[in-house]
């Protein structure tokens, strides 16, 4: 593949050092602003943006003197603007957070003096600027290289890659078709572990490859379950002696940290996480050999950073104890193994710093704005970089009647998915993380009058009651479990259906009223249950052999569903009980449940060998027992689908990767 090139030296103006901003991202970098934002405001403002010859899509180039000078002028008007963009959520071009890490790490070098001479500043920079998606960075032992992982210049095919930093473009270690994952240097910098998943399937598959390029090795798999915790960052370690590779399997039940040996294949335990725990993960060790910093979540799925003290073969040394932070999650190490830094979410992301070795409180460092994502750190401790990744994702509508003319219906500069038609068809609840968290907002049936109604504790699909009166969610309560929650569609208290230490996850309405149908393991396994929906009474088990996601048929006789979390086959169950059969083989949730939409004639759902790039929406017919398609979509499938209640309007979601990989340099 062609590889992108390096870009020829552009003639700019005389400028005094560290005055120049050259691009659009390095100018809404500056601003804490998206790109769309700073256009705007050189047209609406007078932003003083200059462009080199060569018409209206040349290059640009602003000088931060010229716009400090501007924005202290354009104050109040900038005030406002911000309060008008302010429901709209944060932005995803998420490369703002070069700065924000920057201004984050620009704190940590006032406290440090040698001497009477400050330290070096910190500097941010670009390390990739490709088309795509750029991200699960990992630095190379000797610091001098990155390996990552790209979906390339034409977006189709996520691959690791290694590059030099500044200088020369990267080397492609690997051309499978699936999408390769988090690469892990092994300790002498000859090999990179990798995790490889087919997202329309649920398995993970990890291999080795040497690092200059070869023939990978397959080591193990390991299914992708409801708990995953795989994809938490980071995915693989390597043990001091680079013998052995550390990971999250869910093999024998809750995920737990195993060692596994590239060269046999033999697999040990590593770590035991207590019943309540859905498992451990994201295994980091220390420079010096001596310790694996983990996280272990909580059943409320948070995580908590534990050390472990290991052997050089990463064999345990006592038992782990847990440190005194907040729940946070990718750890990395100081250059001394004195420290732990992880981020915490909230709000906002904040970097944390945890001392292991000397006494001490856990203490934030000071930060504006939001942190990148995918943190990783040379062994000597003065290089980070991170991966600013954003997710694009918007609601589509498609006219079923009309051949199939299709339309954005819901979008913002936030993640917007999981829609749901009321059952009169004239309003759609929908999720979206437009106020900085993920909650349920209810619209007007086009998109309009868009409103938030309650906070959600999961991205799953909310369901109208029949009179459109009630919304049933999942929600997280006090005690920091799962349930089902109910609110009024027109604002209101929530009312909690379930309380159960079990997860209690994806519900649906019944069309009678009576019930709603959820996702629970509080029978030791994922399976169909109901409540009733006035809450009195006991919930009943519907399913025996697995179940996500269930929706009930029109006429209410039956429950569609998936046996799996990922990518599973629809099955069909009498909303009594009784036998659980499957559909056509072809009929498929793809990706995620509750990925497909039942109507009185059929089912529409997805197929595709590569949901992440294009998809092809289909309809299974219960008359004739076919499935027929319907339209191809170019663009990735994304969470959620909803049939409108008079069978014309099908809605869907369409996401969209991007993000580069930002290096700060002399961090301390």
């Amino acid at each position: 593949m062609r590889l992108p090139q390096p870009i020829s030296p552009r003639p700019m103006p005389p400028a005094p050092p560290g005055d120049l901003l050259e691009t659009w991202k390095e100018i809404a970098a500056y601003l804490s602003r998206d790109v769309r934002t700073v256009k705007r405001w050189e047209d609406s403002r007078g932003l003083p943006v200059h462009r080199l010859p060569g018409g209206p899509k040349s290059a640009v180039y602003a000088l931060r003197s010229e716009v400090d000078a501007w924005r202290q002028g354009a104050g109040t008007a900038l005030e406002k603007d911000e309060h008008a963009e302010s429901p709209r959520g944060p932005s995803r071009i998420h490369w703002i957070a070069a700065a924000a890490a920057l201004a984050a790490i620009a704190a940590l070098a006032l406290w440090r003096v040698a001497g009477t001479r400050a330290t070096p500043l910190p500097r941010s920079s670009f390390l990739t600027n490709y088309s795509g998606l750029e991200w699960f960075a990992a630095f190379s032992p000797d610091g001098k290289q990155v390996a990552f992982s790209w979906n390339g210049e034409h977006e189709d095919n996520d691959d690791i890659y290694v590059k030099q930093v500044n200088l020369g473009n990267p080397l492609r270690l690997t051309t499978h078709p699936a999408m390769d994952l988090s690469p892990a240097w092994s300790p002498d910098g000859r090999y990179i572990a990798f995790a490889r998943w087919d997202i329309s399937a649920a398995k993970l598959k990890y291999f080795v490859i040497p690092s200059l390029g070869g023939v990978e090795r397959h080591i193990i798999d390991d299914a992708v379950t409801p708990n995953a915790l795989g994809f938490f960052f980071p995915v693989l370690a390597w043990s001091p002696d680079g013998k052995r590779l550390m990971m999250a399997s869910s093999a024998a039940g809750p995920y737990r940290l195993i060692l596994v040996s590239p060269d046999t294949r033999e697999t040990m335990p590593l770590t035991s996480p207590p019943p309540t725990s859905p498992g451990d993960c994201c295994p980091a060790v220390s420079p010096d050999g001596r310790a694996l910093a983990f996280l272990r979540a909580s059943a409320a799925r948070t995580y908590q950073p534990m050390v472990l003290e290991i052997s050089p073969n990463g064999d345990a040394v006592g038992a782990p104890r847990k440190l005194e932070s907040p729940p946070c999650a990718n750890p990395f190490w100081s250059a001394g193994s004195s420290e732990l830094f992880c981020v915490a979410d909230g709000e906002q992301r904040v970097l944390w710093r945890i001392p292991i070795r000397n006494r001490g409180a856990a203490r934030p460092v000071p930060s504006i704005g939001l942190l990148g994502q995918q943190f990783s750190i040379t062994p000597r401790g003065n290089r980070l970089v991170y991966s600013n990744l954003s997710w694009e994702v918007d609601i589509w509508r498609m006219n079923l009647s009309h051949n199939g003319g299709r339309s954005r219906l819901i979008a913002s500069t936030a993640e917007d998915l999981r829609p749901a038609f009321s059952p009169d068809g004239t309003q759609l609840a929908f999720l979206s993380k437009r106020s900085g968290h993920l909650a349920i907002w209810v619209s007007d049936s086009n998109g309009a009058n868009a409103s938030e109604l309650a906070r959600t504790a999961a991205p799953h699909a909310p369901s109208w009651s029949p009179d459109g009166q009630q919304i049933a969610f999942t929600c997280r309560t006090g005690e920091g479990t799962e349930d089902i929650c109910t609110i009024a569609s027109a604002q209101g208290n929530s009312r909690q259906l379930t309380k159960h230490p079990a997860r209690d996850i994806m519900p649906h309405w019944s069309h009678d009223g009576r019930w709603i149908y959820f996702t629970s393991d509080r029978g030791g396994s994922f399976q169909i249950w109901k409540t009733p929906a006035e809450g009195a009474g006991d919930a009943v088990r519907v399913t025996q052999g697995g179940g996500f996601g269930a929706m009930e048929s029109a006429d209410g006789r039956f429950l569609y569903y998936s046996r799996t979390a990922i990518s599973g086959s629809v099955w069909r169950v009498p909303a009594q009980g009784g036998d659980e059969v499957p559909l056509d083989d072809s009929v498929r949730s793809l990706r995620l449940p509750q990925n497909f939409a039942v109507g009185k004639r059929g089912i529409y759902f997805a197929s595709s060998p590569d949901p992440a790039r294009q998809f092809e929406l289909r309809f299974y017919s219960f008359a004739t027992r076919t499935a027929e398609p319907i339209a191809r979509i170019e663009g990735g499938l994304g969470n959620g689908m909803a049939l409108s209640p008079d069978g014309e309007t099908l809605a869907f979601t369409l996401e969209r990767r991007s993000g580069d990989l930002v290096m700060v340099e002399n961090f301390q």
